[in-house]
């Protein structure tokens, strides 16, 4: 029987359709790539899928698939196998509304963005502590993100809301084509027409060395800096915390410390009494440092601190307050440890510029408490800003 004729299920190979330029062929293959649905110039829609077999697997065979709307091929996942009949083989390239989001992670920490705000913008709009509108469980946050890297927002602006249908959670896939983008400090990846999604096999090897990274940053001992942030080694010449009543306690990040201390107790997670982090203080109301005088000042200054996990609020409170800020009186003097903390550059005529910061990673000692209307905060303590 000729290849590629009239007969449905008489399938070529994928190295072959690959000689059959101007034929109409039935193929078969395993979906490697799939890009998302978009509308054309007209009334049509047009989606991309790259497909491989056993004949042709790299980079695979590129189809493009016009069609309505409502018959575009229904792929669950990457990986999906799927079938072409009667295609027509007219070129083979071999190269390379509504919002919402997807929570993606492979391991690694996303680098630190500047932060593009005044400080007393901090009073009216304030830094948001995450991307979507409201906060996330506690029991998701305990049991499906993971206590080192950084888990990255994916949104869709303007494709479909069905395209979600492509992602499963807890597999791993290869996304192509997003834009990463920095909002309000957080950075965040956006689908576009573009993108595509990859299939990645069981034995991929970037796939297995984020594991293996992930597994040795977890197995740490009391004296290991794998859970502080890449590439965010704190600077000693910012604050020093007081080790004196834990002089063996770890490095935890802010997700550590949400998911200890917020969980219900089902989980079973252990409530450290203080946590030692190494963060970056990105915020503080009040941010005068007028109003940072101890005690004669305000009874509490509200801290924004992140890490590559999380966000959080943290609270000083007057004792604490003191020694945070070395028993200083002097609103100079509190404003040099200020713009140090938060990244404030003054240039040589003692002019401040906020509009542009990149604050230092320090450490800091965190508790956690619950007020009398039962909220939980959390609250610095054993830190001393030493900048001066």
């Amino acid at each position: 029987m000729p290849r590629g004729g009239g007969n449905y299920y008489n399938f070529t190979k994928i190295r072959d359709a690959i000689d059959s330029v101007g034929a109409k062929v039935n193929v078969i293959g395993v979906v490697l790539e799939c890009g998302f649905p978009r509308q054309t110039r007209g009334t049509d829609w047009f989606v991309s899928v790259r497909i491989i077999d056993e004949t042709h697997q790299d980079p695979g065979l590129s189809v493009s698939i016009f069609t309505d709307r409502n018959e575009c091929p229904r792929i669950l996942s990457v990986g999906d196998i799927i079938q072409f009949q009667r295609v027509t083989i007219i070129h083979i390239h071999e190269g390379a509304g509504n919002e919402w989001m997807a929570f993606v992670w492979d391991g690694t920490d996303a680098p630190p963005a500047d932060i593009l705000q005044k400080l007393e913008d901090e009073m009216k709009h304030p830094l948001p502590l995450h991307l979507e509108p409201f906060p996330l469980p506690s029991d998701t946050l305990c049991s499906s993100f993971p206590a080192v890297g950084t888990v990255l927002r994916v949104i869709s602006q303007d494709l479909e809301n069905d395209n979600l249908r492509l992602l499963k959670t807890g597999e791993w896939v290869k996304l192509v084509n997003l834009l990463c983008e920095v909002h309000a400090g957080i950075w965040r990846c956006v689908l576009t027409p573009f993108t595509k999604l990859r299939y990645t096999p069981k034995e991929d090897r970037l796939k297995l060395e984020r594991k293996r990274l992930f597994n040795e940053r977890l197995a740490q001992s009391p004296e290991s800096l794998m859970q502080m942030p890449f590439g965010g080694f704190p600077s000693p010449q910012v604050t020093e915390v007081d080790d004196s009543d834990n002089d063996h306690a770890i490095f935890l990040t802010l997700m550590d410390v949400v998911a200890s201390s917020e969980v219900p107790a089902s989980f079973k997670c252990v409530v450290p009494a203080s946590f030692k982090c190494v963060v970056r203080v990105i915020a503080a109301f009040p941010w005068q440092a007028a109003d940072f005088l101890f005690p004669a000042g305000i009874d509490r200054i509200r801290l924004t601190l992140e890490d590559s996990t999380a966000r959080i609020h943290a609270f000083l409170y007057a004792e604490d307050g003191v020694k945070f800020f070395g028993g200083q009186s002097s609103v100079e003097a509190l404003e040099i440890k200020r713009n140090a903390l938060l990244g404030v550059r003054v240039n040589n005529d003692g002019v401040q510029d906020d509009t542009r910061r990149n604050p230092p990673w320090v450490q800091v000692r965190l508790k956690s408490e619950t007020n009398q209307q039962g909220n939980l905060h959390y609250r610095v303590f054993g830190t001393k800003v030493v900048a001066a």
